[in-house]
């Protein structure tokens, strides 16, 4: 199975909150609305938390208009919370105050965390956990999985670097899953690129660059995944921005090994 019994630290005790007249788990959830005032969160009233909402609501729309409403929400799907935690919350911002602007809990918009994926029509997600055992090689970018993903870390991760696999880690820090994996696969068996703050995207062109230059492509793949000529053209409403030609990415991305040193 994908956890195996282990417990992940993001999630693991979520049933204790979920309504239970058996275990009476209920008896831990929140009785009554939390408002931030003089620097607590401080219970109050339904009717004073929705009094609130509505003015606060009211004056961004009289001193601008309802594209000025912003709101950051929670928003997951664990073990049907999803559901649970977001419908009224949904019913609210998108049917009654009628919200055009949205983020939720870890990204700048209501979008995948792999940021403008779907935009070129490769979904997220397209991948097995069970690659991580079959791999030569796990690539992580910005990524501390033992601490943030335990689960797929521990059951999933570490039997492939325990098979042979090594594991390249890109993060200015040093963090726990670059310690672990060393000791699961061996100090000589895990690289850690320990880049400047904010130069991820040139090492990533470079990496393409150094790929396409030495020919370590599969171009049929390349060319029944793409469109052949230039920039990427729109495939449906669902896709607005599909993958363009290697050719053209080439052009806009190229970074030599040098170059990118120096940055």
């Amino acid at each position: 199975s994908v956890n195996s019994g282990l417990g992940s630290i993001r999630g693991a005790r979520m049933a204790e909150n979920r309504p239970s007249r058996v275990t009476g788990t209920q008896a831990q959830r929140l009785s009554d609305p939390l408002v931030w005032r003089n620097g607590v969160w401080q219970p109050t009233s339904w009717e004073d938390a929705l009094d609130l909402v509505a003015r606060v609501t009211a004056r961004v729309v009289t001193e601008g208009s309802e594209d000025d409403l912003v709101v950051s929400m929670f928003d997951h799907g664990g073990s049907a919370g999803g559901y649970e935690n977001t419908w009224g919350t949904g019913k609210l911002y998108f049917e009654s105050m009628k919200i055009k602007n949205c983020r939720i809990h870890n990204r700048p918009a209501y979008n995948s965390e792999v940021h403008s994926s779907r935009d070129m029509g490769v979904d997220e997600l397209n991948y097995a956990y069970r690659d991580y055992t079959l791999t030569d090689t796990i690539f992580m970018l910005g990524a501390n999985s033992m601490e943030t993903q335990t689960n797929l870390y521990l059951n999933h991760m570490v039997p492939g670097l325990q098979g042979g696999a090594k594991m390249v880690v890109v993060d200015p820090r040093r963090t726990l899953t670059i310690a672990s994996s060393e000791q699961y696969a061996g100090p000589e068996n895990v690289l850690h690129l320990a880049i400047k703050e904010g130069t991820d995207l040139a090492l990533c062109n470079a990496i393409l660059t150094e790929i396409v230059d030495k020919g370590w492509i599969d171009a049929e793949f390349i060319a029944a995944s793409t469109f052949p000529e230039g920039v990427a053209v729109a495939e449906d409403e669902a896709h607005p921005a599909s993958l363009g030609s290697l050719e053209h990415a080439m052009t806009a991305c190229r970074l030599s090994l040098d170059e990118a040193a120096e940055i």
